[in-house]
């Protein structure tokens, strides 16, 4: 190939490539910078939190694990309630591998835009290998708008 058609395909690629990324921030988004409103252009629930109880102080601390291994399939999470106040979860986790295990599961309650406004944390240790547990999670929503999800971490290795 000669330098001329060298330089017309680097310029077709080069002219691709800029037409492709100056959409990058529009495509897929549906939401033209109005925080306000969803992907579908549908306003977002208006929470009726304090601000000052986003991330708040008082969330329990979630122990460290040594050596963590994501463990969100050996839970089974039962009904997350997201009413105001106490919620409490029930669940179940049975350890996969062949020796003991310490699990720590935590739920936190997250707004629409994954603040999270409460957290509840549960250890269940020294899980034989093969073996199930039950455990219970308790977290304290503050407002009672509806506007709450859960989001659930587990993690297995050694206290």
């Amino acid at each position: 190939m000669g330098p001329m058609r060298n330089s017309l395909r680097v310029s077709s690629i080069a002219a691709t490539l800029l037409v492709l990324t100056s959409g990058c921030g529009l495509i897929g988004s549906g939401n033209s910078g109005d925080d306000d409103k969803a992907a579908d252009d549908k306003p977002v629930a208006t929470e009726t939190i304090d601000p000052d109880r986003i991330s708040p102080d008082d969330l329990p601390d979630v122990p460290e694990i040594k050596d963590p291994t994501g463990a969100v399939k050996d839970v089974k999470i039962g009904d997350c309630p997201t009413k105001k106040g106490k919620n409490k979860v029930t669940g179940s986790l049975k350890n996969p591998t062949d020796a003991a295990q310490d699990y720590v599961i935590t739920i936190s309650w997250i707004t629409p835009r994954s603040d999270v406004v409460a957290r509840g944390v549960a250890t269940v240790k020294a899980v034989a290998g093969g073996a199930s547990e039950k455990f219970t999670i308790t977290g304290s929503a503050i407002a009672s708008d509806g506007t709450y999800s859960c989001t659930t971490n587990v993690v297995r290795g050694a206290l």
